[in-house]
């Protein structure tokens, strides 16, 4: 079985990647180097493939978990943050620190590449 590893995107020190050991199936896996613990991201890649990482404390990173095939779903995060006093700034495109609140993130993959786009709600 071939592995291939890849980095998705580096945002505020989240660091998503993911690997594809499978034809059908991606892997994703979340490193939280920000100083703050993140209460929860919940990943959905349709009713198949949905993954919850909870409490990662500042540092940790997760084992890699199936976020389903990029051919069939485009997965969905939504990331939630404990509040801060002094709150951190975001762009449109990326989230370059993060604020207190919930985001949405939209992998997406184009030429077989895959993207995250930050939105905060």
């Amino acid at each position: 079985m071939k592995r291939i590893c890849l980095t998705l995107f580096a945002c505020c020190c989240l660091l998503f990647s993911c690997k594809k050991e499978a034809a059908d199936t991606i892997q994703i896996r979340v490193q939280n180097a920000t100083p703050l613990q993140i209460e929860q991201i919940h990943i959905s890649g349709g009713a198949d493939a949905e993954i919850t990482f909870e409490s990662l404390p500042a540092g940790f990173t997760t084992g890699y978990r199936t976020a389903g095939s990029p051919e069939i779903v485009t997965p969905q995060c939504k990331i939630y943050v404990r509040g801060l006093q002094d709150p951190f700034v975001s762009s449109d495109n990326d989230l370059s620190r993060l604020r207190p609140g919930q985001y949405t993130c939209h992998v997406t993959y184009i030429n077989a590449l895959p993207t995250i786009k930050f939105t905060k709600e």
